[in-house]
């Protein structure tokens, strides 16, 4: 039986990770031009020069550093191979509204987590639920009003960057040409928003940076000051991206 389920279209090519695994041709395991079921008892073993990460997709220290630990295990609404255009995963088909605002997937039928459980559009939405870092719609706007990304661009980036305010860059498909919201450098929209959303006296976040890792690490600090501008105190911290 289809499923449905509507969603942010900006979670789209987040490609949030599910731990199912099942038949079928989409995502499924096993050597390439191996026919048959994978070996769940099999060793997969590989080279990689970046220690293993955390496993939990929903909290990543690096992209770089954890996605070659992570994809062989997680499966996906999309994924990308070899190119921008979003290929099925757990998903079939997906179609957008008119608005942009929303996505509707429709998942495969022969996909079940590791103890056997159906993945359904439940399961989707917990996953989904869990991976929004800040659940408050007005934090998250404020967040996007307090950061000037313009002036980043000039003072580190050399102007060589074109800044944005969405997930997805021109390149990939759910890119929205004309966005419902154009996010401009707005402190006092940011303040205003924060007041609204609570608590009061603002919040405190952390941010990682990979040590050494440029130009994040020059990044870090501006973001550091323009969000304290507006209330929230961040607490930079720094791993080993190596």
């Amino acid at each position: 039986m289809k499923r449905q389920r509507r969603c942010l279209a900006g979670l789209v090519a987040i490609g949030l990770a599910l731990a199912g695994c099942g038949g079928g041709e989409a995502g499924s395991g096993g050597a390439a031009g191996v026919a048959g079921p994978p070996d769940t008892d099999g060793a997969l073993r590989f080279a990689w020069t970046i220690p293993a990460q955390p496993l939990d997709p929903h909290t990543p220290v690096s992209s770089v550093a954890q996605s070659p630990y992570i994809f062989p295990i997680y499966d996906r609404l999309t994924q990308l191979v070899g190119g921008p255009t979003l290929e099925p995963m757990l998903a079939t088909e997906w179609s957008f509204s008119p608005d942009g605002q929303q996505v509707t997937f429709v998942l495969r039928d022969d996909v079940t987590f590791h103890d056997g459980t159906v993945l359904d559009a439940d399961a989707v939405k917990v996953s989904l639920d869990r991976a929004r870092n800040i659940d408050q719609v007005k934090v998250r706007q404020a967040l996007n009003y307090a950061i000037d990304r313009e002036g980043l661009d000039e003072a580190i980036l050399d102007g060589q960057r074109t800044p944005q305010a969405q997930p997805l860059t021109s390149v990939y498909e759910g890119h929205l040409e004309t966005p419902p919201v154009e996010y401009t450098h707005d402190p006092e929209k940011a303040r205003r928003l924060l007041t609204e959303a609570g608590p009061p006296g603002g919040f405190e976040m952390s941010l990682l940076v990979g040590s050494g890792l440029s130009p994040q690490d020059k990044m870090a600090p501006v973001l550091q000051a323009q969000l304290g501008e507006v209330g929230v105190r961040v607490a930079i911290g720094s791993f080993d991206p190596v």
